[in-house]
Parts: structure tokens; C-alpha cells; sequence
């Protein structure tokens, strides 16, 4: 297998990532498990649009939901929406479920939730389907010059 995208990413920020490839899995919670890693330390990297050809990707805690109010506060803005499929391909170059800031097609500014800027070390996407790239959150905050901010809730489903 090639090296996922995130590995040439993360090189480029001068960001040391630990890759674990343990395959597709049916929830987060099963994903955390296989890498061994703290509940909720699993980060999804959403996609967000705030204006015309204006994106930011949000760094969400596994177990937690995105609060748009929250979100529109700390972006400033009235509307924000969930990028579509093809925007989030063309922005990024990756497909759903493998989004991740580290070796995205385009630079764009990073929001890490408050939860998960609160764990010693995150998992987070790599570019390539059920490989994590784990990384020092506070290492992944500064090369990606993230805002820690308060936008997600539990996900209670």
C-alpha cells in the first residue's frame, strides 16, 4: 500500500504521525477500540461551507455532533452548511470518510473542537479508508494553526 496522503502532509507541517491500519469498522466507538485508543479521542474532519468557494474544516470529537449555532458564532458568520459530496472531492481530493487536514488538496483553516483539543494525543483521518494517522493534539494544533473553539454538543443517538 502507498502511504496515505496525511504521511506527506503531516512531513510538510513537521508533524510526526504514528499510521494505524486496522480497517473498516461499523461505529467510532469500534474504530477507538481496534486502535486502542481513549473514548472520543477519534476525530472525524468535516467539511464545512461558509460562503462561495469558502471552506474550513472543523476537527470533531468521536461521540460529540457539530452545534451549528456555535459553529456560525465562532466562524462569525449567519449561514454555514455541510460541504456536498463533490465539493468535499474537489476541496479536498478525498472521499467521505477519509477527510482529513493533513495532505488536503487545498490549505484551508482548521476549528478543533474544545473536547478534542482537550486529549493528549487525537486519531484522525489519513486519506485513505481505515487508516488513522495518530498525532500530539497540541503538535496537530499548532502546524495546523487550528482554533480551539466550543462547537459540538454529545451526540446522544
Amino acid at each position: 500500500m502507498d502511504a496515505p496522503p496525511a504521511v506527506a502532509g503531516a512531513a510538510a507541517l513537521g508533524l510526526d504521525v504514528e499510521l494505524s491500519d486496522v480497517g473498516p469498522s461499523r461505529s467510532m466507538e469500534e474504530h477507538e477500540a481496534k486502535l486502542g485508543v481513549a473514548p472520543g479521542s477519534l476525530c472525524k474532519t468535516l467539511l464545512v461551507r461558509r460562503d462561495e468557494d469558502d471552506y474550513v474544516f472543523v476537527v470533531v470529537s468521536g461521540g460529540r455532533r457539530m452545534e451549528w449555532k456555535k459553529l456560525r458564532e465562532a466562524l462569525g458568520v449567519d449561514r454555514a452548511s455541510m460541504a456536498t459530496r463533490e465539493q468535499l472531492l474537489d476541496v479536498t481530493g478525498f472521499l467521505p470518510g477519509t477527510v482529513t487536514v493533513l495532505g488536503a488538496a487545498r490549505t484551508l483553516p482548521v476549528i478543533i473542537d474544545a473536547v478534542a483539543a482537550g486529549f493528549d494525543r487525537i486519531a484522525v483521518g489519513s486519506g485513505a479508508s481505515g487508516v488513522s494517522a495518530l498525532v500530539d493534539t497540541q503538535a496537530f494544533v499548532a502546524a495546523t494553526k487550528a482554533t480551539v473553539e466550543d462547537v459540538t454538543v454529545p451526540d446522544g443517538r
